[in-house]
């Protein structure tokens, strides 16, 4: 089962999400953070195979978070994944996202592309 590190605005917003994701067959962790730090010790402790990240956030920016996981050599090439309401598409791929959605989302629509992020990065991490 796959590890997904969601970031929300809100935990209930994250629980949501989690269960949602939960129910497609993935095991989802939710989070809300003060720093974009705080989503590197996040990911050295659950090693999600992808990240799910809101671009407004109540104690920092979800550029910041792709800015910090982009910066680090362990977080370089993992998969994240900008889940919003903004139409900032273009700054959030900038920032190094692999795929934006814009709230509202259609749940298997959603989870079919997640799904093909993941097996495009494992088959990149065998190569």
């Amino acid at each position: 089962m796959v590890c997904i590190l969601v970031i929300e605005t809100t935990e209930l917003n994250a629980q949501l999400l989690c269960e949602m994701l939960e129910l497609f067959g993935h095991r989802a962790v939710p989070a809300c953070i003060s720093r974009a730090s705080d989503a590197l010790t996040l990911v050295r402790m659950y090693q999600p195979r992808l990240v799910i990240t809101e671009l407004f956030l109540p104690h920092t920016s979800g550029l910041d978070v792709l800015r910090e996981l982009r910066a680090e050599h362990h977080t370089e090439s993992l998969p994240i994944v900008v889940l919003t309401t903004s139409d900032s598409q273009a700054e959030a791929m900038q920032a190094g996202a692999n795929l934006f959605v814009q709230k509202p989302f259609e749940a298997e629509q959603f989870v079919g592309e997640l799904n093909s992020l993941l097996v495009k990065y494992r088959s990149l991490s065998r190569s």
